[in-house]
């Protein structure tokens, strides 16, 4: 089911691009060959092997008392022998940009433009923000305002930055009719190109920081949202960031910092490309 998601299926080409061989680079939820293979006995040692106390992180938010959590959490643990955390950090190879093409029964070709960037423990994931909210996040973004508004050639673009613990990719995906794929890719390269070499005047930084604010704010109207914040910080960074400490950050993001970061990120021929396209169909390609 889930290969029957076009868009899924390439960001899982774009990963395995990135990555290449790496664990990275592989699905979550294993190829269809390892789902087959594995029997109730060896699910249940994989859980007692990895699924551990000492592994663990328990994040709850809501109407909860802390000390009676902390109680029902070590009951619940206590008779677990304790083991060595068998993690083993395997680092990310070199990247090697470049084209992955497939097919698939669908009725639009689905394409993806991406490259690797630093992990969630750099300083700049706050400025990565903004700048990805001007590129692509929103009607009012520059994909939007360029590529949709502009020339209709899609209904659906948007930038992306997934950070981990060490590493990390940004892009930009679009879902367009066959013909105008070659044409969107310029236009999507040309943009990006933009932003290296413009400076984003102090009414429109101003403009981003509200909205990256914005959406950190509303998103704390979710408990499921507090309750992930509060397990990725303590995963990546071991600390609690106040909302205040986060709101001071993206305030202090510049224009300078949003230039710079894209100078750094947006090297020419550094875009792996994901093409997913129809099957057996003849393509023209327009040449406005």
């Amino acid at each position: 089911m889930y290969e029957d998601s076009p868009e899924d299926y390439a960001f899982d080409l774009l990963e395995r691009k990135l990555y290449e061989d790496h664990a990275m680079g592989r699905p979550i939820i294993g190829m269809e060959s390892s789902v087959r293979s594995f029997d109730r006995e060896r699910l249940k040692r994989f859980m007692s092997d990895h699924y551990r106390p000492e592994r663990m992180v328990i994040t709850v938010a809501g109407n909860v008392k802390h000390d009676r959590l902390v109680r029902l959490v070590e009951q619940t643990f206590r008779q677990e022998p304790k083991i060595e955390p068998g993690f083993r950090r395997i680092p990310v190879h070199g990247y090697y940009p470049g084209t992955v093409g497939a097919e698939k029964p669908i009725q639009q070709a689905h394409l993806l433009l991406g490259t690797r960037i630093f992990g969630a423990q750099s300083a700049d994931r706050i400025s990565l923000s903004v700048l990805n909210t001007l590129l692509g996040g929103g009607m009012s973004s520059m994909l939007n305002q360029n590529i949709r508004e502009k020339y209709g050639y899609c209904y659906n673009i948007y930038s992306f930055a997934n950070l981990h613990s060490d590493s990390g990719e940004f892009g930009v995906y679009m879902g367009t009719d066959s013909s105008r794929l070659n044409r969107s890719k310029k236009l999507i390269l040309r943009q990006l190109e933009k932003i290296t070499l413009a400076r984003v005047s102090p009414r429109k930084i101003q403009a981003l920081r509200n909205q990256v604010k914005g959406s950190i704010m509303l998103g704390l109207e979710s408990m499921d949202s507090r309750m992930m914040r509060l397990g990725r910080q303590e995963v990546y960074y071991r600390r609690y960031y106040s909302l205040d400490e986060i709101l001071e950050q993206v305030e202090a993001v510049t224009a300078e910092n949003i230039r710079d970061l894209a100078q750094q990120l947006f090297v020419p021929g550094q875009f792996s490309i994901v093409e997913l396209l129809p099957e057996r169909k003849k393509y023209t390609e327009i040449s406005q």
